[in-house]
């Protein structure tokens, strides 16, 4: 059952279109969420916060696949 008209099948499409579906996407925002931690993390290991073998690491982990 959708929670708000946009998540509804039947009126969707009145108030988004499919590129603006897919920017708020759970998907999409999933990895936007990954992509500032991966760039934190190689902001901390050039400050040497971080060590960078575990930044490289934590950087590989940052997809959602």
């Amino acid at each position: 059952m959708p929670s708000t008209l946009i998540d509804s099948a039947i009126f969707q499409g009145i108030f988004s279109s499919d590129a603006m579906r897919q920017v708020w996407s759970d998907e999409n925002r999933t990895q936007k969420y990954l992509a500032v931690d991966a760039a934190l993390v190689r902001v901390q290991a050039r400050l040497a916060l971080v060590p960078q073998e575990a930044a490289d690491d934590i950087v590989s982990d940052c997809r959602r696949d």
